[in-house]
């Protein structure tokens, strides 16, 4: 390491708790109240009750109309074994009927993936925030950095200070410190990947298993 002893070395050092001082205010700042809490889940729910309801009704009528090209398939055999139509004819209908079937189970496919309980895995998220001070003070060295990788991200030094960024969701959450709980806020929270956020926070937990946060 540099001594300086020739008194010409422009290294600047910095004390580690200084350099973090700003990430723990930022950390401070994911702290919600409780009852902005309790505001974002709740409207979280009722948008995801309203999705469910838009995703049964959008299965059921995939559902049907899948049903309806089999019957047509089917029909169309018919039609081809009384020699009412030609092999041609047949073979071109029945391309245009199993491309479709094909589009449809597509469909049905994208909306039974759809998370519908995604504001569960944003309660999670919440209440790490809320504790995110919490649990960087009470972990050890190593899960200290492990946790500051998990909420930051782009962390560098830009001569003695510290720059960073928040991880989405937590820039989200950040932005709730100061506004009212409206739809916009709520419909930037519910286009989180929250599927992928999920998956983050199990294998953070992994781990990390002695924070146990995540569970």
């Amino acid at each position: 390491s540099c001594t300086n002893h020739k008194g010409i070395c422009k290294r600047a050092w910095v004390r580690e708790e200084d350099l973090l001082k700003p990430m723990l205010s930022t950390l401070e700042k994911l702290k919600l109240p409780q009852p902005k809490i309790d505001e974002i889940i709740d409207g979280l729910k009722k948008i995801s009750k309203t999705e469910n309801m838009y995703h049964t009704e959008a299965m059921t009528a995939l559902k049907r109309e899948y049903d309806t090209l089999e019957t047509k398939v089917s029909r169309l055999l018919d039609c081809l074994l009384e020699q009412s139509i030609t092999k041609n004819d047949y073979d071109k209908k029945l391309k245009q009927l199993k491309e479709r079937q094909q589009t449809v189970l597509i469909e049905m496919e994208d909306h039974d993936k759809a998370d519908e309980t995604f504001y569960i895995t944003a309660g999670k998220v919440l209440d790490v925030a809320k504790r995110a001070r919490e649990i960087f003070e009470s972990s050890e060295p190593k899960e200290k950095r492990q946790f500051l990788n998990f909420v930051f991200q782009n962390s560098r030094l830009d001569g003695r200070k510290l720059v960073f960024e928040l991880r989405n969701p937590f820039d989200t959450i950040l932005s709730c410190a100061d506004q009212p709980i409206r739809l916009p806020l709520l419909d930037t929270f519910r286009t989180v990947n929250w599927t992928k956020i999920e998956q983050e926070l199990s294998l953070f937990n992994a781990s990390t298993p002695s924070l146990g946060f995540a569970k």
